[in-house]
């Protein structure tokens, strides 16, 4: 299954929402729950993004769907990144070089 890393920065005024109504999280969440996403590791961080997350989705199509989701909610912007496992990345590398 294709696997991506998902990262979401929340706009000043977004921020500012989410201290009065924390439930925008919970809108995130369920955006990314009904993508089956699986038991994937979420996390909120310090920096230029708010949160990462990693997707393990059945058809790579469907996270054009997730992302548009997700940029629909006002003051939520996202960046995804294909991600593919070391092991496989170097089995890459090691056929490149032959």
């Amino acid at each position: 299954m294709p696997l991506f890393v998902l990262l979401t920065k929340l706009s000043g005024a977004c921020k500012d929402r989410l201290r009065g109504e924390p439930e925008i999280l919970d809108e995130i969440c369920e955006k990314l729950e009904v993508c089956e996403i699986g038991d994937l590791p979420q996390y909120a961080t310090l920096g230029e993004y708010n949160f990462v997350n990693l997707i393990d989705l059945k058809d790579e199509k469907m996270v054009y769907g997730l992302a548009l989701e997700l940029n629909s909610i006002d003051g939520v912007e996202t960046v995804v990144l294909p991600a593919l496992p070391m092991d496989e990345y170097k089995k890459i590398i090691k056929k490149m070089k032959k």
